[in-house]
């Protein structure tokens, strides 16, 4: 791990006492305030940094890729939005599925991407991806017939040996109904095991590139808090969101993920549509007192009930790319 700033541990703090919150049209769940016109993060103190939920400047010389994010992030202009929110339809679950029996720890029926297991407890990650366009199998002429195909693509923390996830990413869905092809692109955020939230102002489609944090902000009202933060670098479009761990939950922390997913939707496993690939770059992962970038974690594989591997996640530096098979 590497050292980030001595006194990381005290920011965290000092942003959760002091972030601007607004209400979503979601009781319970808050936006951060945007910033006033004219305010440059850059010049900012941290008390200010703290007030619109954005961490201070990584000390270059002991996180340098930390450092040069932020100042690449941070030196965009972004409109920030209040976001609107609707609950999803479908009952999404996230969690590692393990292999069947015999097979090696690092192959899933549902995840494929980079793990980092160890050198927690973790409390922030961040990535960035360009959301894949989707299509069935075979498509245009699809093998399977009718149907729906399902991905998400996520950062997050916990969810191996673990029973909840703190994760925002986006959603990829391809359905068939008549030989007609539709598809519907979104953003969204959870702390499972509560529902899915979609950002229905929030738009993104294929090609896009999106920047996607999530952090633990610690307890309040004996409840943990967390905050996603969205950007979309194509548009130019940001948010942060506010929320808290369902009743009884603890944040684990035990693991940080980049993760390319066939959830399960509605008690099945979805199907994998045909996403090509996506690329998690320049992802990082801290914990209380120092930092890591995606290098260390672990390559899962998923596969189907058979074997057969579905999609496969390699390491490329401090990347992940997840290939559909």
């Amino acid at each position: 791990m590497l050292d980030i700033n001595p006194n990381f541990s005290t920011q965290r703090q000092i942003m959760r006492q002091n972030l601007k919150l607004v209400p979503t049209n979601i009781e319970g769940i808050m936006a951060v305030e945007a910033p006033p016109p004219g305010f440059d993060p850059r010049k900012a103190n941290l008390s200010d940094l703290m007030k619109y939920g954005i961490p201070a400047r990584p000390d270059p010389a002991r996180f340098p890729k930390g450092a040069a994010i932020w100042d690449r992030i941070l030196s965009r202009t972004h409109q920030i939005i209040v976001p609107a929110l609707r609950i999803r339809p479908e009952v999404k679950k996230s969690l590692y599925q393990p292999p069947s029996s015999g097979k090696a720890t690092n192959t899933s029926g549902n995840w494929s991407g980079g793990v980092l297991l160890g050198g927690g407890p973790f409390d922030f990650v961040y990535g960035e991806w360009t959301v894949p366009g989707v299509s069935p199998p075979g498509w245009p002429n699809p093998s399977q017939g009718d149907g729906d195909w399902w991905s998400v693509a996520w950062v997050g923390i916990d969810g191996w040996n673990s029973g909840d996830v703190l994760q925002a990413g986006t959603g990829q869905h391809a359905s068939l109904k008549n030989w007609v092809l539709t598809t519907e692109y979104f953003a969204w955020f959870e702390w499972y095991p509560n529902s899915w939230i979609e950002i229905t102002n929030f738009p993104i489609r294929p090609g896009d590139t999106v920047a996607v944090s999530v952090q633990y902000m610690g307890v309040q009202n004996n409840l943990g808090q967390g905050l996603a933060t969205l950007s979309n670098l194509i548009t130019g479009q940001s948010l942060s969101i506010a929320f808290s761990a369902p009743s009884g939950t603890t944040l684990q922390g035990n693991c940080a993920e980049w993760i390319l997913e066939r959830p399960t939707m509605n008690g099945s496993l979805a199907n994998l549509p045909e996403y090509g690939q996506v690329a998690f770059t320049n992802g990082l992962a801290c914990s209380a007192t120092g930092g890591t970038d995606a290098s260390q974690a672990q390559a899962f594989t998923m596969t189907d009930n058979t074997g057969n591997t579905l999609s496969t996640g390699s390491p490329g530096g401090t990347d992940w790319n997840c290939t559909y098979v």
